[in-house]
């Protein structure tokens, strides 16, 4: 348990110390790429029929409207919104 605990301890400092300019410009360049393919991927799959039909299914849920549905204006209890991000990566894949 000991080796476990510096490991998390090690690894929590390496991020926690490490600032943008210490990033490789090849990992920065990479990670926006993703993230604008995310971007691209999530767009083009809230218009698939299977996220209308996820959308529809979420606004019957009860609970505070708290976080943002990507790809449309629906709002959903924070855990219900982890949801629409993967069903749409999928459709798109």
């Amino acid at each position: 348990m000991e080796g476990a605990n510096g490991l998390t301890h090690e690894v929590a400092s390496f991020i926690v110390n490490t600032i943008y300019h210490d990033l490789p410009k090849e990992a920065i360049n990479l990670t926006m790429r993703c993230l604008i393919d995310g971007v691209g991927i999530t767009l083009g799959g809230s218009m698939d029929q299977s996220s209308v039909i996820l959308r529809q299914y979420l606004e019957s849920l009860s609970g505070k409207k708290e976080s943002a549905v990507l790809g449309s204006k629906l709002r959903v209890p924070a855990p219900a919104a982890a949801h629409p991000p993967s069903q749409l990566w999928k459709n798109m894949s």
